[in-house]
């Protein structure tokens, strides 16, 4: 039989159809393209920022490890060991400690250029003992006790909370300062030695030899 053609209205339309159909799919070719090179862009992209990141963290933990002191033997090396002792103590470490205290229904602290105040409870109130400087603060039976705020100070003193009385008892530079009952303990600048003495400054002794950096009395 003969092969039966569609109409012309149909035939056209079918035609139409199939052009559109033939004039979408490069379009979609190159959508699917640009789709794969952004998602090929954006990997690279992390992976180069995470590579990035990895090398500013690794620089930054060398850094941090070099900046650590390295140990020094105290026997082979006492100079250096000295020196290095003396920073640790004096230069900001959290085991320099005794910089706010309580004394006498009073908190004493040091601040503004390292001098003492008095912060009266609830702690509105504040006040300075004029004149005094110092870093290193100790108390007992309502006497402060204190050292030089600056490196070379040769001086631990001793004072009411509200400023009276400020008597020198001692002429020992000391990087640390602990008051008890009867006795002050320091270390000592010069040969890091541990000594006590009396709340007056007599009665000296030496209880360690070695080059000590803290104390902690409990």
């Amino acid at each position: 039989m003969p092969e039966r053609r569609p109409s012309g209205r149909r035939g056209a339309a079918a035609g139409k159809v199939r052009l559109k159909t033939m004039g979408l799919q490069p379009q979609s070719s190159h959508l699917t393209a640009i789709a794969a090179w952004i998602g090929r862009t954006s990997r690279r992209s992390m992976l180069m920022l995470f590579c990035l990141l990895s090398l500013i963290f690794v620089a930054s933990c060398q850094e941090q490890i070099a900046a650590r002191p390295g140990t020094i033997d105290a026997g082979q090396q006492p100079e250096a060991y000295a020196g290095q002792a003396g920073e640790l103590a004096r230069n900001g470490n959290l085991h320099q400690g005794n910089f706010v205290i309580y004394c006498s229904s009073s908190w004493l602290v040091t601040a503004r250029d390292s001098q003492i105040a008095r912060l009266e409870q609830p702690g509105n109130t504040v006040s300075w003992l004029t004149g005094l400087k110092g870093s290193r603060l100790a108390s007992h039976d309502r006497w402060l006790f204190y050292s030089g705020a600056t490196a070379g100070s040769s001086t631990v003193r001793k004072v009411m909370p509200d400023g009276s009385n400020d008597v020198r008892i001692s002429r020992a530079s000391c990087q640390y300062l602990i008051a008890d009952s009867q006795h002050l303990y320091a270390i000592l600048n010069d040969s890091g030695q541990v000594v006590r003495f009396n709340h007056d400054g007599t009665g000296q002794q030496i209880l360690f030899e070695g080059r000590a950096t803290e104390m902690i009395y409990t």
